[in-house]
């Protein structure tokens, strides 16, 4: 039974691939990069989902000051970017009407992350949030994923994840607990998910049968 779920939140729950699209391409202008796309770096991560994205894209003598500024940027502009994906806030409703404790777990700067969920309105569906910067690992290791539970990790029975890409299926093989991977945009590329949705709204209907 399904008590847990764990929820990624860029591209899962809110629209955010158009901005980071923008946020990396205003970056690549700054240090004048012009031989990587967005369409790259989405394929990377995919293929390297315990690695850090600037580690993989920028070189050494540049890492720490493209993703400053990289954060810079979106500090200051990512609130007008950012909407609600179709069927989310029907997903927390259910979880709240129906005692399931909701936790995100992202890889997005932890101060961005929280301004993003309180500016949706959505704080109080969340049992505990956690962003870089909450953990020194990526999110799918196991130190960060003990961490989003104090310490005290469910059941793998009673957990969950969703998510749309495959840091988020290699969190769920760390937990133990089956996965839920959403796509509505590009192609999904890394480790095979339990489940493979085209729509948020097909998330609701799965659910209930893992909830008895």
């Amino acid at each position: 039974m399904i008590k847990h779920i764990i929820f990624d939140w860029d591209g899962t729950l809110v629209n955010t691939v158009r901005f980071l699209k923008i946020s990396f391409e205003e970056t690549f202008s700054r240090f004048n990069i012009t031989n990587i796309t967005y369409q790259y770096i989405r394929e990377t991560c995919a293929a390297n989902p315990d690695k850090n994205i600037f580690e993989l894209v920028f070189a050494p003598e540049i890492r720490e000051e493209a993703k400053q500024y990289f954060y810079a940027f979106m500090r200051e502009n990512h609130l007008k970017y950012i909407s609600k994906r179709r069927g989310a806030e029907e997903i927390l409703a259910f979880c709240r009407n129906n005692n399931i404790k909701c936790y995100i777990q992202s890889a997005k700067d932890r101060e961005i992350l929280r301004r993003e969920i309180e500016f949706c309105g959505w704080t109080d569906y969340f049992v505990r949030i956690c962003g870089s910067g909450d953990y020194v690992t990526n999110k799918n290791e196991a130190t960060a994923c003990t961490g989003l539970f104090c310490g005290q990790i469910p059941p793998a029975g009673e957990m969950l994840v969703l998510g749309d890409g495959a840091s988020d299926v290699e969190m769920a093989r760390t937990l133990g607990c089956p996965v839920i991977i959403v796509k509505s945009y590009g192609r999904y590329i890394g480790r095979q998910p339990d489940y493979k949705l085209r729509s948020l709204k097909d998330f609701v209907p799965l659910l209930q049968t893992m909830l008895y």
